[in-house]
């Protein structure tokens, strides 16, 4: 079954309505996970022949909750038109990505790694 962006948002989200006990199994549930999701880009990087894309900063849904949240794909590129759509991307370009969740940092970030572009 899918795991939803925003559920996960709403999930680690300072000031949600989550528990240590839900964050837990939501972390069990992603950690080695294949997602799909798509998001909005604040900054794309390259290191090590490979592209560092973030998301923009995320709010939970809950009405008290404070913190963001970011996604952090490290994508191989597969081709020259994985390079080519990576150095097209700017702030605020949508895309979707599919990768292995690698890590939560802190409730405040997802990592995948490795990742691809979808198209």
């Amino acid at each position: 079954m899918p795991i939803a962006l925003q559920e996960v948002v709403d999930t680690y989200a300072l000031g949600g309505t989550r528990t240590d006990l839900q964050r837990d199994a939501m972390t069990a549930k992603l950690v080695g996970a294949i997602v799909s999701w798509r998001f909005k880009v604040y900054d794309v990087a390259k290191e090590d022949g490979r592209y560092r894309i973030m998301s923009e900063l995320m709010s939970g849904s809950d009405a008290g909750a404070f913190g963001k949240f970011t996604v952090v794909a490290f994508v191989t590129p597969r081709n020259e038109q994985d390079v080519q759509s990576l150095l097209k991307l700017r702030t605020g370009s949508e895309i979707e990505v599919r990768g292995q969740v690698d890590s939560v940092t802190v409730r405040t970030a997802l990592v995948l790694s490795p990742a691809e572009l979808l198209y």
